[in-house]
C-alpha cells in the first residue's frame, strides 16, 4: 500500500520509505529502486523575476539591471489615474536618477476600435523630446485600467544607445469608449551611459493612481 505513515511517505509496492518534505518542495524521483525525495527547485536561472514594485505618482525601479542578464522583460499592469484622457510616459533612469534631458525618440503605431464598430489607426513619431510617451486617451476609470509589456535590451553595457520596445492597451473616455492598441519604440540618444532603472508617470494634468511593475531578467 502507500500513503502518509507517522512523518514518512510509503511507496507502494517498493518496500521503501521516504521522510516527508517542508513547505514549498516538490517530491522527485531518486531513480528506480531508491528512495524517493522531497527538494527544493530553484528558478531557471535564464529566465528570473528579479523585482515587483507598486507605486503612485512616478512610479520608478532601479539597481535591478546587472551584467547577470543582457535583456529584461517588464510588465506593468492595473494602472490607473485621476484625471481623463491621459497619456502614460516613461523616462530612463542613470545613477539612481531620472534622465530629464530633451534627447528621446520615440515612433508608434497605434489603432483603436469603438463601440459602434468602428476603427482607425495613426502613426506618430517624436524627436527631441524629454520623455518616451507610450499611450494617450487614458480613461480614469478604475475600471479601465492601461496594461503593457516592455522590452528593454541590453540596458547595462555602456557603448550603444539602449533601445526599449512596447506593447500597451488601453480605453479613451470619449462616447464611444474607443480601445486603443500601441506598439513602439524609444530610447535616450543623449548619451551611451547604461541605465538604472526606468520610470512612470502621467501627463498633462493628473497623477498615476496606481501601477504595478513586474521586471525579469533574461541571458
Amino acid at each position: 500500500m502507500s500513503g502518509i505513515v507517522g512523518s514518512k511517505f510509503n511507496h507502494r509496492g517498493s518496500g521503501l520509505v521516504g521522510s516527508l518534505g517542508t513547505d514549498g518542495q516538490h517530491f522527485l524521483s531518486s531513480g528506480a529502486g531508491k528512495t524517493n525525495v522531497f527538494e527544493t527547485v530553484s528558478a531557471s536561472a535564464d529566465f528570473v523575476l528579479l523585482s515587483t514594485t507598486t507605486g503612485s505618482g512616478t512610479v520608478s525601479f532601479d539597481g535591478d539591471f546587472s551584467g547577470t542578464y543582457d535583456n529584461y522583460l517588464l510588465i506593468g499592469y492595473n494602472g490607473s489615474n485621476d484625471a481623463s484622457d491621459e497619456d502614460l510616459n516613461f523616462r530612463v533612469r542613470q545613477g539612481d536618477a531620472d534622465v530629464t534631458a530633451s534627447s528621446y525618440y520615440r515612433v508608434w503605431n497605434a489603432n483603436y476600435g469603438t463601440n459602434v464598430n468602428g476603427n482607425s489607426r495613426y502613426d506618430a513619431a517624436a524627436y527631441g523630446a524629454d520623455h518616451v510617451k507610450m499611450t494617450n486617451n487614458w480613461d480614469d476609470a478604475a475600471t479601465k485600467p492601461t496594461q503593457f509589456n516592455m522590452w528593454i535590451y541590453d540596458p547595462f553595457q555602456g557603448d550603444t544607445y539602449h533601445y526599449i520596445t512596447w506593447h500597451a492597451t488601453n480605453v479613451s473616455p470619449n462616447s464611444t469608449l474607443s480601445y486603443m492598441n500601441f506598439t513602439g519604440s524609444g530610447h535616450y540618444y543623449g548619451n551611451t551611459t547604461a541605465l538604472s532603472g526606468l520610470s512612470f508617470y502621467e501627463t498633462p494634468s493628473g497623477d498615476i493612481t496606481t501601477l504595478e511593475l513586474k521586471l525579469y531578467g533574461l541571458k
